[in-house]
């Protein structure tokens, strides 16, 4: 879409911002079935990883931050991006980073 190449960024959070993000993506409404057009999807996402205190296992989420915008996890229903989410993920968000 675009001529410049991709770009990978790692940040983290703490808890409390992980335990916001875990609950916007379960209160989110889960993706309908269908055939879909995604207009104006670039690939810009971020993938977040879950990790409880002590534990080696961690939960993925993959949020697509163009086009459809949706949020994708492993053994779970499809989700659609909400604006409660994107808001969110801000102070984790990678400067120049900007996916309003």
């Amino acid at each position: 879409m675009n001529q410049r190449p991709c770009r990978a960024a790692l940040t983290r959070g703490n808890a409390v911002l992980a335990r916001r993000l875990a609950k916007d993506i379960r209160a989110a409404p889960k993706w309908p079935s269908g055939t879909f057009n995604c207009p104006s999807d670039d690939g810009a996402g971020a993938r977040l990883y879950f990790q409880r205190s002590g534990s080696t296992l961690a939960d993925l989420a993959d949020v697509q931050l163009s086009g459809c915008r949706g949020v994708d996890a492993p053994g779970r229903s499809a989700r659609w991006m909400t604006e409660r989410l994107l808001h969110d993920l801000s102070p984790i968000e990678p400067a120049p980073w900007r996916p309003r």
